[in-house]
């Protein structure tokens, strides 16, 4: 039969309140530095977990300054728009903007080209003209005009979200690279370069053309097109025109 153990091996072996106490105070404090070290883990894409208490992820930085009202991209996509249409009329366009004396004479202008040249999908300028007339003559009073059909088809892109004038400032940080349309050709050299167009209104064949050209370093889109390609252009500018006296 085994003897049970003495008292004095009993008291070896117990343990008192306080150590116990003090044993389950450092338990709770190795659990909270593991808590503190709470690996992080994706539930959604609006959710994580930190540890094992699930939180909203801080909200994403906003741009600083207010969103365009027209995305540049949009405005300069209408200023495509409306500058192909406008420059297949510039001949007949032109003179009438130039003769017109209030905003409702050049409102009629706009819509003698938009019988001429019907379109569709066009920018708002084209579809609703009659409610930008007063810009359209506030524009062609001013000295951005300057006749060219480009700043016209610019400054009317962005209507009626953004003002002529913001419109204007967008499109002219981004010029357009590819040349006129062929039949604003004559009123481009007569604005731009006075001299060639002169020169030109004599020339007899292709290659005196082309020689008239040489004489003008420019990186003008169209002068540059022109210059490359001056058999086409030999029979846009030099059809049809009178002859000038040169000077000698």
């Amino acid at each position: 039969m085994r003897k049970k153990p003495t008292k004095a091996r009993n008291s070896k072996s117990a343990i008192s309140r306080d150590e116990f106490e003090k044993a389950l105070a450092e338990i709770n404090r190795r659990l909270e530095q593991l808590e503190g070290h709470a690996f992080i883990t994706h539930l959604g894409p609006q959710e994580v977990t930190v540890g094992f208490q699930r939180v909203e992820p801080a909200p994403a930085k906003k741009q600083r300054g207010r969103k365009p009202l027209l995305e540049s991209a949009v405005v300069l996509e209408r200023r495509g728009q409306l500058a192909y249409w406008i420059e297949q009329d510039w001949p007949q366009l032109s003179q009438e903007l130039r003769r017109a004396k209030n905003a409702d004479n050049a409102l009629a202008a706009i819509n003698g080209t938009k019988r001429r040249f019907p379109r569709l999908f066009m920018p708002p300028f084209h579809n609703n003209t009659e409610e930008f007339a007063e810009q359209l003559w506030e524009f062609l009073k001013s000295p951005y005009y300057r006749g060219n059909p480009r700043n016209l088809a610019g400054a009317m892109a962005g209507l009626p979200e953004l003002s002529w004038k913001r419109s204007l400032d967008i499109c002219t940080k981004h010029p357009k690279t590819n040349p006129l349309q062929p039949q604003a050709w004559r009123d481009h050299l007569r604005r731009k370069f006075p001299l060639r167009w002169k020169e030109l209104r004599n020339v007899k064949t292709p290659q005196e053309l082309k020689t008239v050209f040489l004489r003008t370093q420019t990186k003008d889109p169209t002068y540059v097109y022109l210059k490359e390609h001056h058999e086409e252009a030999f029979k846009w500018l030099c059809t049809d025109l009178p002859s000038v006296p040169t000077d000698k």
